[in-house]
């Protein structure tokens, strides 16, 4: 059974700080295999003529990889 939360992106901080706090909660969503998933990335995954679970996997997470695609790293900094 895998599940989902729906979080909109502006609470993202606050569920990666009650995470981080409680490690009651951090076992819940390992052992329950809770996935956390973004509003705006579900409503686009929507929208979509054609998606399949495949098309889930960049969107999940607090730091989902779709977010990071693009960026690159300072060349000195």
């Amino acid at each position: 059974l895998i599940r989902f939360i729906v979080i909109p992106p502006e609470r993202t901080e606050l569920v990666r700080l009650k995470l981080e706090r409680s490690p009651i909660l951090r076992t819940a969503m390992e052992e329950g295999n809770w996935h956390i998933l973004k509003s705006d990335h579900l409503r686009r995954l929507h929208a979509r003529e054609t998606a399949d679970l495949a098309d889930l996997q960049p969107l999940l997470g607090l730091d989902p990889e779709i977010e990071h695609q693009g960026k690159q790293l300072a060349l000195f900094g």
